[in-house]
């Protein structure tokens, strides 16, 4: 698990794994993107305040607010411009991108499980 607006993570494993991420307030729009794929989920009408989270879980193609067990809300995600991609082995950089950004208070967490075949 890693937390910050970029971040590197690492699948110390050798095949793909879904990721969950947790996006924190303030940001309006906010897009995760993954840079070593060129993967990004992209969102729609969300505007986070402070204190606020989006959760979005890969495995599922699942966006929820305010929890991991919310409710689904699939009107979040731009489903065209979206690509739900795993994170790849070895180290994947990871950027959060949106308007209103607040710097050392709006984050992006990242979670996973190391996957090996």
């Amino acid at each position: 698990s890693a937390t910050t607006a970029r971040l590197e993570v690492t699948n110390g494993g050798n095949f793909p794994t879904p990721p969950q991420y947790v996006i924190s307030g303030p940001i309006d729009d906010p897009a995760v993107i993954n840079e070593t794929t060129g993967l990004s989920i992209i969102t729609t009408g969300v505007s986070l305040l402070e204190g606020e989270t989006l959760f979005l879980q890969v495995r599922d193609r699942a966006a929820r607010l305010g929890a991991a067990d919310g409710a689904l809300r699939a009107d979040l995600i731009d489903a065209a411009a979206t690509d739900w991609g795993d994170l790849t082995p070895g180290v994947n950089v990871l950027r959060l991108a949106g308007d209103g950004i607040s710097p050392g208070t709006t984050t992006l967490s990242a979670s996973w499980r190391h996957a090996w075949i």
